[in-house]
């Protein structure tokens, strides 16, 4: 896991990039959040845990952002070794079609 952010960004020409490197295990992928340095990384700690499901302990908002509340547990669509992108798009599309049944639009 690669961990990449900036500080000092209000500052002209004075942004200091950080990159972090982590090698993580895949039955173990957890990491300490750092929204509480760091407010605006909730987003993306967000992000590469429902995309790729890296846990980061401490982070209080879990909703997704991207994939549908009912995205089955443990399908992750970035992880290119597993379910990938095309499961991505078949589980979304069944989605909208359930819920356009629901509504009772065909």
């Amino acid at each position: 896991m690669i961990y990449s952010f900036g500080v000092f960004h209000t500052h002209p020409w004075g942004e200091l990039s950080i990159t972090v490197k982590f090698d993580l295990p895949k039955e173990n992928l957890v990491l300490p959040t750092i929204t509480d340095l760091m407010i605006g990384a909730e987003t993306n700690e967000r992000e590469i845990r429902e995309m790729l499901g890296v846990e980061f302990e401490g982070l209080k908002n879990k909703r997704h952002l991207f994939l549908p509340d009912d995205w089955p547990e443990g399908k992750y669509p970035w992880r290119r070794d597993e379910h990938g992108v095309e499961d991505m798009v078949k589980h979304t599309h069944r989605s909208v079609n359930e819920i356009r049944k629901m509504r009772g639009e065909e």
